[in-house]
């Protein structure tokens, strides 16, 4: 079975004290994101301006990494992508992440004029997907604040990602070889505890069979090896107090 598989600790040491804190602040603020309304809001483009922050330094530091992948023989397929290195130090998903770096490359004028527009009109979602579809209208209407049905239409497509991407409880790939299938199999929990896959549910539980019956197997053979060498050690005991009966009885 081959497995992707970052050496974060390696990686961690390329980035500086400063740069490890603020991993965490990220990290921090997923779980703090879990509210609604201004406040939510507010959190998200807090942790918005830290991604754009990390970004640029990110990039350098994957292809650093990748090379000394490269260096040292490393398949290209075990060689993690930037968004391997993303999830592993954020916690945070490809589609959300570009979200995220988005809205933090935006202009604090832009985010305050924006704030204005959602304190006048009660209806309008105060979100990351809303802001990046406004922005974009107001730079190409130069100024002009009302956003096109088409930008409308696009963040409320968007605004369904949200929670999917931006925090994941549990992420699996397994690999085709591992399942002996012409294709892998992948899947995500998100912060509701909700499975998404591209693979239908049945694929999904037929190969979690599959881990559970080696994992059994490899308990099986834990628990005969461990009675085997107990038993062994009982032998050899056994022996070891029969040779000293014997010579104690020569000696009497």
């Amino acid at each position: 079975m081959k497995q992707t598989k970052l050496n974060v600790g390696n990686v961690n040491g390329m980035f500086t004290t400063n740069e490890r804190n603020t991993f965490k602040k990220v990290k921090s603020l997923n779980t703090s994101i879990a509210k609604k309304g201004i406040e939510k809001f507010n959190l998200t483009i807090d942790q918005s301006k830290l991604i754009a922050s990390l970004d640029e330094r990110i990039t350098d530091v994957h292809k650093l990494h990748k090379s000394n992948l490269k260096d040292m023989g490393t398949p290209k397929d075990e060689i993690p992508t930037k968004f391997d290195l993303i999830s592993e130090l954020l916690g945070i998903g490809k589609a959300w992440y570009y979200k995220l770096l988005n809205a933090g490359k935006l202009d604090a004028k832009i985010i305050d004029k924006f704030n204005d527009y959602c304190d006048k009109n009660s209806s309008i979602e105060r979100s990351i997907e809303r802001l990046n579809a406004w922005a974009k209208d107001f730079d190409t209407n130069k100024g002009e604040i009302e956003p096109t049905p088409k930008a409308i239409r696009e963040a409320k497509e968007d605004a369904s990602e949200e929670k999917t991407d931006s925090f994941n409880l549990v992420s699996v790939s397994i690999h085709a070889d591992y399942l002996n299938a012409k294709k892998g199999l992948s899947f995500k929990i998100d912060g509701d505890k909700v499975v998404r896959t591209s693979n239908n549910l049945k694929q999904l539980v037929e190969a979690l069979d599959v881990i559970k019956a080696q994992i059994v197997e490899q308990m099986n053979a834990t628990k005969t090896q461990s009675k085997r060498q107990s038993r062994q050690m009982d032998e050899a005991l056994a022996k070891a107090i029969e040779e000293i009966s014997e010579e104690t009885e020569v000696l009497i």
